[in-house]
């Protein structure tokens, strides 16, 4: 998987339930999360996000509907990006009753406020509630998965109770590896089979790249995948084994030819260049 263009990108990984009798991913859920961030030692920064749909109304009166990312603060601290104006949100802005906050990224900037320098402090309305804009990220930067607006995912007792799917990531402690940070969450997966054996009967926690889980793939999947470039890779074998055989065929029944243009004085190169782009237009 192609490294993360963020610091130490490559100790960045997703955690997820997996069902490995279907060699694909099951749902992690609000409560997988907490265990995973309150209890495994192998990872740090343990954050979670999910995506929510809302229409961006600002003061002028214009509307525009966004897919924000609803993120724990352990998000933006598993990045390590800093804001390139102001701040990211942070643990006191997730608590229950506290006032909205809105970070942005430089292509929102750009192009919705047309970078207007004095942005940090404006209002805007995310659906039914006031946000105040207290960020901009820097270029290029759409962690995690190509958003261009962060919200803090608030962990009200609601929200436990709803108990929604989220996508979960974190950082390797220094000196894990994902070997170790599986092996640990697999006693946590023991337990959570033992607590809630109808929904986590047959999911165990697993760890990966990070980019992994986004790809739209899974372990059944890449099999089809790799044969499928397995037999396309043998038909070229077998294609281009024929058309070497003609090219050398041809070229034997040219003899006489080849005899008479060298009698007549052409050189080696001019006849060489000759057969070259012939056998290049076959290719």
């Amino acid at each position: 998987t192609r490294e993360l263009p963020l610091p130490e990108g490559e100790r960045l990984v997703s955690v997820l339930n997996w069902r490995a009798a279907l060699g694909r991913r099951g749902e992690t859920r609000f409560a997988d999360f907490a265990r995973w961030r309150d209890e495994v030692r192998s990872l740090e920064s343990v954050a979670a996000f999910h995506n929510v749909g809302r229409n961006l109304v600002t003061p002028n009166g214009s509307a525009e509907p966004i897919t924000i990312a609803e993120m724990t603060p352990a998000g933006f601290t598993a990045a390590r990006v800093p804001a390139l104006l102001g701040r990211s949100f942070n643990a006191q802005d997730a608590r229950p009753g506290e006032p909205g906050v809105l970070v942005i990224s430089h292509s929102a900037w750009q192009t919705r406020f047309a970078g207007d320098p004095s942005v940090l402090g404006r209002e805007v309305r995310l659906g039914e509630r006031m946000h105040t804009i207290i960020g901009v990220m820097p270029p290029d930067f759409a962690f995690p998965v190509a958003h261009d607006y962060w919200v803090p995912l608030v962990e009200t007792p609601a929200l436990e109770q709803a108990n929604p799917a989220l996508a979960v990531f974190g950082r390797l402690a220094k000196g894990a590896t994902m070997e170790s940070a599986e092996a640990e969450l697999a006693t946590l997966g023991e337990r959570a089979a033992k607590d809630w054996p109808e929904t986590h009967g047959q999911v165990r926690p697993r760890v990966m790249a990070y980019a992994r889980p986004f790809d739209g793939t899974d372990d059944v999947t890449w099999t089809w995948v790799a044969l499928m470039q397995f037999l396309v890779t043998l038909l070229q074998v077998v294609v281009c084994a024929n058309v070497a055989i003609l090219i050398y065929a041809r070229t034997v029944t040219r003899q006489g030819e080849l005899a008479v243009r060298t009698a007549l004085g052409a050189s080696r190169r001019r006849i060489v260049g000759q057969l070259f782009l012939e056998a290049l237009v076959l290719a």
